[in-house]
């Protein structure tokens, strides 16, 4: 009976992983030197334009923390002057690290919101960092910060100008791991994603060690296995500022995806 069922459980597998092929292994991270002002940018695209609720995530692996009261930017659309969209950041103030987000409504920062959350990355550990927007909500519930696949919670909200309700699409162009040329990132990153879209906690933390190409509602999706490509679909092919190296150094090689995971059972 145990060889019958073996066989039909081969059979079935075979098929399985035809249908629905396993995801490809994670080769490599980028590596991002702040001293050597490295980082990467992607150009204006609709793709990137985020005007409503969204989901930023990447894995991230400190180098260094900010110095005092300075900043290091993860993912920014933001040239600081007239077309300002939104920003996500790293940095110290008084001694105590944070991550915010900033949303900006109006291309010129007169009506924004920021968000900020009292946490501090480890250096020389993997971290996977996600950040949910549902912009209609008020600053207080705006934003929700996910580590490791668990939520922190909604952060500290101050509203400019009456506080944004969207996102100006501006035509600034997209950096990762840095902020109008400045405020660079001292980091490893891997497996940097855009989605225009609330993705929920269980999401969030089920395909987080997923290397996740073209998806519904997903804007860019940039494996950093050794290539700049955007995986997604969206054709958000990054250039290389100042050399940045790939590392074989990975939070995760690579794995079935959840719905794969819950089909196999194995007979002893």
């Amino acid at each position: 009976m145990k060889k019958v069922l073996k066989t039909i459980l081969a059979i079935l597998t075979i098929f399985f992983f035809i249908a629905y092929p396993v995801s490809a292994a994670n080769t490599h991270s980028a590596t991002l030197v702040a001293a050597s002002s490295q980082y990467f940018t992607a150009t204006d695209s609709v793709s990137l334009s985020l005007t409503e609720n969204n989901t930023l995530e990447f894995w991230i692996k400190l180098t260094s923390q900010p110095a005092s009261d300075a900043y290091m930017f993860l993912i920014n659309k933001d040239d600081i002057a007239s077309q300002r969209s939104y920003g996500l950041t790293y940095y110290d103030a008084a001694g105590t690290q944070k991550i915010a987000l900033y949303l900006f409504q109006t291309l010129t920062a007169t009506i924004y919101s920021v968000v900020a959350f009292t946490y501090t990355l480890p250096i020389g550990t993997w971290t996977h960092l996600a950040i949910v927007t549902t912009i209609a909500n008020p600053v207080a519930t705006k934003c929700e910060l996910f580590i490791n696949g668990i939520s922190q919670g909604n952060g500290v909200g101050t509203d400019v100008g009456g506080g944004a309700t969207s996102i100006a699409d501006g035509t600034a162009i997209l950096q990762l791991g840095a902020r109008a040329a400045g405020e660079y990132l001292d980091a490893q990153i891997d497996d940097v994603r855009i989605w225009n879209i609330v993705r929920t906690a269980a999401q969030i933390d089920a395909n987080k060690a997923v290397e996740i190409d073209s998806a519904t509602n997903l804007q860019a999706s940039w494996h950093l296995n050794n290539v700049l490509t955007d995986s997604s679909g969206n054709a958000n092919t990054l250039t290389a500022v100042n050399s940045p190296t790939f590392s074989t150094d990975v939070p995760f090689v690579g794995a079935v995806p959840p719905s794969q995971e819950s089909d196999l059972i194995i007979f002893e």
